[in-house]
């Protein structure tokens, strides 16, 4: 039944930001311009100056040690407790009037597993669902299907700087460890 719920959901929310991004505006120098391919390039929006970086020199101005397979990064964050893997790539969410890629990057990072298949307990649904109404930046989900529960976040590529993107890691390196203790009492509840 939960699984179900959560399918409809999901499904629910993907229609809604379907809809949302085809008829957003915005605001730019006080005239309403849509983000439609279409609509001309607004005159008061200045052309960025400086190429957007990519996450590849991104992870490297960190001097962060990764992995790196078709786009996709692997990052081992650790301290003297303990390490966590934290993958993270880069997504084009549309093209901006210029027709230039405006891009996010995305990262997640496992805290718990569940069984591959099974719905996930309720209370574990429950959990997640009051720790989500809180937590600031990112989410958490569940997976079914590859048996695991996670910490996800994204930000823009383009006002992403090296400080911005550690930050974005090491906050996901420090939530892992909190919501695992948070979580895992939920997860072997029948």
């Amino acid at each position: 039944m939960a699984a179900r719920w959560f399918a409809t959901a999901s499904l629910a929310v993907a229609m809604v930001f379907t809809i949302a991004t085809a008829l957003v505006s915005i605001e730019i120098a006080g005239q309403a311009r849509s983000t439609a391919s279409t609509d001309p390039a607004p005159s008061a929006v200045p052309v960025p100056s400086q190429a957007i970086p990519s996450l590849e020199s991104l992870l490297a101005a960190n001097q962060l040690t990764f992995a790196q397979r078709d786009g996709i990064y692997h990052v081992i964050l650790t301290n003297d407790d303990h390490a966590v893997k934290v993958t993270c790539g880069e997504a084009t969410m549309y093209h901006d009037p210029q027709q230039r890629p405006v891009k996010m990057v995305w990262l997640w990072t496992q805290i718990a597993t569940i069984p591959k298949g099974a719905a996930p307990p309720a209370a574990l649904l429950l959990k997640i669902a009051e720790i989500n109404d809180g937590l600031r930046p990112g989410n958490i989900s569940v997976n079914s299907e590859s048996g695991g529960v996670y910490y996800n976040s994204s930000l823009w590529l383009d006002t992403t700087t090296p400080q911005v993107l550690y930050d974005e890691l090491a906050y996901a390196f420090h939530r892992q460890a909190e919501l695992r203790k948070l979580l895992l009492p939920f997860v072997n509840e029948e």
